[in-house]
């Protein structure tokens, strides 16, 4: 029965990969499914394994790397080669993913773009230390969710 998934149509594949409720055995026979829409489901499905998670973080497309970086089981590892991504998109949900460890939260510190910084400032996992430093952050929606975090702003 698993191997005739790929015989749905598209819109029915999304949903199965979408479904919180899918067993990994059923991610994994769609896994290699050529259509983006099933892929990306599948990178957002609180279900996913890590393994999937991992393959799908290489994947040329920014929206499915984005979901990767946003999922809560993507690890430490892939957050980190994630928070490395050209796409500011990317890097903005590892910084928001409650997964991301103080190591990658202070590279993201340092990122070029304000959102990602002001995503970290708003991290439960960000230290006191790179939310002092965000606090000084030449941008005001940095420093505004740095010192709310803080607890010096509401």
């Amino acid at each position: 029965m698993i191997k005739d998934l790929i015989k749905l149509k598209v819109n029915t594949r999304v949903v199965i990969a979408r479904d919180p409720n899918a067993t990994a055995e059923i991610l994994s026979s769609l896994a290699e499914d050529e259509n983006e829409n099933v892929r990306y489901a599948m990178a957002v499905n609180p279900n996913a394994t890590t393994e999937i998670l991992s393959n799908f973080a290489k994947a040329e497309t920014g929206s499915i790397r984005r979901a990767v970086a946003g999922n809560p089981n993507a690890t430490a590892e892939i957050l980190a080669k994630l928070a490395e991504d050209e796409d500011w998109s990317v890097r903005f949900a590892v910084a928001g993913n409650p997964n991301a460890t103080a190591e990658i939260l202070a590279k993201l510190a340092e990122d070029e773009d304000y959102s990602v910084r002001r995503k970290v400032a708003e991290n439960l996992n960000t230290t006191a230390e790179i939310l002092t430093k965000l606090a000084k952050d030449e941008n005001d929606y940095v420093r505004c969710a740095a010192m709310r975090m803080r607890g010096l702003y509401v």
